[in-house]
């Protein structure tokens, strides 16, 4: 489920005063505030977007023991808590073909304390959604460029309507080696294949044409994905969105209309619950 961006953790329970190593337990360090706001902040997302033409890798994503336990933690979630996240190719219902696991949730493990980090990399935006992946021999995503709307509804009635405008993949596989696919692949800038090196992350604004090539080495991939959202309609989408929203398909309860957009914020800020999201596209 997307959410409200909100603190990693309550700066009343920190266990360091500055960015760094973590002092105790590696991942106790993800619900120290400071620690983890500082962190990010040194990777100067934006900055790092703008110079990179919109593509931007982030080495040293999290402190390496922090790394370290968070693959630990990818590879501790039981196969009942993955979900299938999969799709053929259908223009009309703006699926492309993809094929991995992916979860929001995986109770018993430290899951939910990795991905509350990931919202620190961008402070200015006030909803995000983030999930884990696992892929598997043939996992793949077809060339894509990641648009999709995100209605978020809040609780006190709001919906905003949201579009994704940043990407994220946070990569959380040791030595993984180019002939094991799964690479990154960077259509918009040429078809460059980028092989997942861990504890390193791509992030790239949307929409960005790319794809992730079959898996087919000996061991799963794991990697933590997600986006950035902003309020109100972005960009155009295919048909299958254009049908949604004449009421020919599942469409949110409301269109955001473009004079809204300075509005809704407003009324489902920053720290607020978020009762449900619905979201199309591939997540």
């Amino acid at each position: 489920m997307a959410r409200a961006r909100v603190p990693a953790g309550r700066p009343g329970r920190s266990r360091s005063t500055k960015a760094g190593a973590p002092t105790h337990s590696p991942l106790d360090w993800l619900d120290d505030y400071e620690a983890v706001s500082a962190w990010m902040a040194r990777h100067d997302l934006h900055t790092a977007l703008e110079a990179g033409d919109g593509l931007a890798w982030v080495p040293d994503f999290l402190p390496g023991a922090v790394a370290e336990a968070a693959l630990a933690c990818l590879e501790a979630i039981p196969p009942s808590a993955w979900n299938a996240t999969a799709a053929a190719e259908d223009a009309g219902a703006n699926n492309i073909a993809h094929e991995f696991w992916s979860t929001k949730s995986a109770p018993g493990t430290a899951l939910a304390q990795l991905l509350r980090a990931f919202p620190l990399l961008s402070p200015r935006h006030d909803f995000t959604t983030f999930s884990a992946a696992r892929y598997d021999a043939r996992h793949h995503i077809a060339p894509h460029d990641d648009r999709a709307y995100t209605p978020v509804l809040c609780d006190d009635g709001a919906i905003v309507q949201c579009s994704r405008d940043i990407a994220v993949v946070y990569y959380l596989t040791r030595n993984w080696r180019p002939e094991f696919g799964g690479a990154f692949v960077d259509i918009a800038g040429g078809g460059r294949e980028y092989c997942p090196a861990f504890n390193t992350a791509v992030a790239f604004t949307i929409p960005r044409w790319h794809a992730v090539t079959a898996v087919v080495g000996p061991r799963p991939r794991f990697s933590v994905f997600g986006w950035f959202l902003v309020p109100g309609i972005a960009y155009p989408l295919g048909d299958g969105e254009r049908d949604a929203a004449a009421g020919k398909g599942p469409a949110p309860e409301r269109w955001l209309e473009e004079g809204e957009v300075g509005r809704l914020p407003q009324r489902c800020k920053l720290g607020r619950r978020l009762l449900r999201l619905e979201s199309r596209g591939l997540s």
